[in-house]
């Protein structure tokens, strides 16, 4: 079941999955669905539409990634990239706004993730915070 959403300047799919063993979706699940669509539509865009916040700025994270020490030695389009990601840019914005491929982001990321020795989003958005702390 999917749920797709339309604004001047994107387009979302809002999918919904059931497990296999739970079978195909009942009416009941269909009626929620439809009367809940809108809403969770609505909420997804303003969601996505949101601007960053003046605190979480691209100059300020891309100034974390570079002060991680000779240990990280982060290239410059690692930096924009990582930065990028911490804002929670998708990496086709991050390819469009670097004027770059998304597999130059994919590789850009895989790079930088290696160096700070981190695997997940979620490893790099500690790492931000716990950089952003000390320096404040």
């Amino acid at each position: 079941m999917a749920i797709i959403s339309r604004t001047p300047d994107q387009l979302l799919y809002l999918n919904f999955y059931r497990r296999r063993e739970d079978g195909a979706f009942r009416e009941s699940d269909l009626w929620r669905l439809r009367v809940c669509g809108p809403l969770i539509a609505a909420i997804a865009e303003r969601h996505f539409s949101l601007d960053v916040p003046a605190s979480c700025s691209l100059d300020l994270l891309m100034d974390v990634f570079r002060r991680l020490g000779p240990a990280a030695r982060l290239s410059e389009r690692e930096v924009q990239t990582c930065a990028r990601i911490a804002i929670g840019y998708s990496t086709e914005r991050i390819a469009r706004e670097l004027k770059i491929s998304k597999n130059s982001v994919v590789t850009f990321r895989r790079r930088a993730f290696a160096k700070l020795n981190i695997a997940t989003h979620k490893e790099l958005f500690a790492l931000v915070l716990s950089r952003r702390h000390r320096m404040d």
